[in-house]
């Protein structure tokens, strides 16, 4: 009995649920549908959230670039393969963005028990100007600890393929750049980086994020 309860324990800490509900939340399903295009076009949605024309400002060492997300992966990968560290989730299978390539793949997440298995996989493009981070997890599956992923309803940007998704755009004082999308789904979640050693268009870099959020959730 105490295995049983145990399980179901861990079980229901790793749980998420979107935070988007129509049915109880109809204001906030009309403000989406009001702004599905602005998002689309990486325009201002909502009062005091970043935009491609007002990108959040920030430190250099706190954003992450090309190199570093490609150095990041592929060290994480090798790290994994020494111990042999695998993933619940398989290997991303989607259509490449054009001029990208994938560079490195490897588990990242919360420990299953008993096991050398995460909950989560992390694929690394290099796209030559800018690099690709996409971090994603399962969940609905017993973990070793406690499992959160989300944020509040009211920062909602969009719905895509039955998730609720939130932007972000960053820029350095020296010019870098970075979009960032995190996506909760029903059992799983995806988040997204895409990112600059130097410069950058914010428009390149969003499209190209939406189209991998668009082709990595699509079965979820």
């Amino acid at each position: 009995m105490k295995i049983l309860l145990a399980a179901l324990a861990a079980l229901q800490l790793s749980v998420i649920s979107s935070p988007y509900d129509p049915k109880k939340d109809p204001e906030s399903a009309a403000r989406i549908r009001k702004t599905r295009e602005d998002f689309l076009q990486g325009r201002d949605v909502m009062v005091g959230a970043s935009s491609q024309a007002h990108p959040v400002v920030v430190d250099e060492a706190d954003l992450l670039s090309r190199a570093r997300i490609l150095a990041t992966v592929r060290t994480s990968q090798q790290s994994a393969q020494a111990r042999g560290i695998r993933s619940v989730l398989p290997a991303l299978a989607i259509p490449a963005i054009p001029g990208c390539t994938r560079y490195a793949e490897t588990p990242e997440g919360m420990r299953l028990p008993h096991s050398l298995t995460d909950n989560g996989m992390i694929t690394a493009w290099d796209c030559g100007r800018y690099g690709v981070r996409i971090d994603r997890s399962a969940y609905g599956i017993p973990l070793e600890g406690v499992a959160t992923e989300g944020f509040p309803r009211a920062e909602i940007f969009a719905i895509v393929n039955h998730g609720a998704v939130k932007r972000d755009f960053f820029e350095t004082r020296g010019g870098r750049r970075q979009v960032a999308l995190q996506w909760i789904g029903s059992k799983h979640a995806v988040d997204i980086v895409v990112a600059t050693d130097t410069g950058g268009d914010f428009a390149q870099l969003y499209a190209t994020a939406l189209q991998i959020l668009d082709r990595t959730t699509r079965t979820l």
